[in-house]
């Protein structure tokens, strides 16, 4: 499942702004309803439920519900730091809008955001310490809508569960990195970012993307060894060991994952072209200017018709579709 929700941020995300609502968004209908290698895998409640509301015909704008905090937008976004590595902060801005359909909360903007440029920059060559301090500094500028074009502005920031804390999410990240130099085992460590805001922690997107940091920019640089510890030793396994495993593999290398591991992967020659037509494709495209002003009108106009009940639907750029087949 984790390989198919990549596989349709990376064929729609490379046209996220040339053709708006109507390629990256609709993919996700289409990946519920032909499932690639079959449909045995249990994605997510809250993937699923954006789902829906996409087939209903909402918007992508108001898709995804706003207390939706797991942590699929995290996994999934590492893909578009490895299509737009030669630009981080481009990374960081469209991973965190590939969130928004599914995961409408700003801790999960910021969270697929940061493994995006992470990725990017694990990429670009840039060391770890330097990576995780500068993607801590750019969840900073959240107001910055040339970073961040898109939160949902009803929802109250603080620190309870149900309000959404950027706050939060930056100090735990920088705690999880903090705690790779430290002389504790990691068993000893975890609970230190697993354990708050009541306890929930499984499935959430602020610990799951704080473990990632802890795995992957600790003292692990064998890539095996980091994948094993994070799926022994996490709560939310499978997505811990795939967020820790593509930030790690983006500075590593594909020749560091052993062979006998790749050698196993399901649609394992899809997946290696497609891994290679994503390389190529970074290696031509002309970046934008993540501060370009045209980008940001055209986001803003989207916006205001979504949220002015007076002007006329956007929805017509999603195709509606009988909902009693899902």
């Amino acid at each position: 499942m984790k390989s198919r929700m990549r596989r349709i941020v990376v064929r729609g995300v490379t046209f996220l702004f040339k053709i708006g609502k109507a390629d990256l968004f609709v993919r996700f209908i289409d990946w519920k309803q032909n499932p690639l290698g079959g449909s045995h895998r249990g994605p997510g409640n809250n993937c699923m439920e954006a789902v829906r509301r996409l087939r209903a015909g909402k918007s992508w704008l108001m898709s995804g519900g706003i207390d939706f905090k797991g942590n699929g937008t995290a996994m999934r976004s590492g893909i578009v730091g490895a299509y737009y590595w030669k630009n981080p902060e481009y990374a960081f801005r469209i991973g965190g809008m590939t969130s928004v359909p599914t995961h409408y909360n700003l801790e999960a903007i910021l969270g697929a955001a940061v493994v995006s440029y992470l990725v990017a920059q694990g990429i670009a060559g840039m060391s770890p310490g330097e990576a995780v301090a500068k993607a801590l500094i750019l969840c900073g500028r959240w107001k910055d809508e040339s970073l961040v074009p898109h939160y949902p502005y009803t929802c109250p920031l603080g620190d309870k569960w149900e309000e959404q804390s950027p706050w939060y999410a930056i100090s735990l990240w920088g705690a999880a990195f903090a705690l790779t130099m430290s002389p504790l085992m990691t068993r000893q460590a975890i609970p230190y970012f697993t354990e708050g805001r009541g306890g929930i922690h499984d499935g959430v997107v602020v610990p799951a993307v704080a473990e990632g940091i802890y795995f992957s920019h600790g003292e692990f640089r064998d890539y095996s060894a980091c994948v094993l510890s994070a799926v022994n030793n996490s709560h939310d396994t499978d997505t811990i060991g795939a967020i820790s495993g593509t930030m790690l593999g983006a500075r590593v290398g594909y020749e560091a994952i052993p062979s006998d591991w790749t050698s196993r992967i399901e649609l394992r020659d899809y997946f290696l072209d497609l891994g290679n037509r994503i390389h190529e494709g970074s290696l031509k495209y002309e970046l934008p200017s993540p501060t370009d002003d045209d980008l940001i009108d055209e986001f803003t106009d989207q916006l205001d018709e979504e949220l002015d009940p007076t002007a006329e639907s956007a929805d017509n750029d999603v195709k509606l579709l009988d909902d009693s087949k899902f």
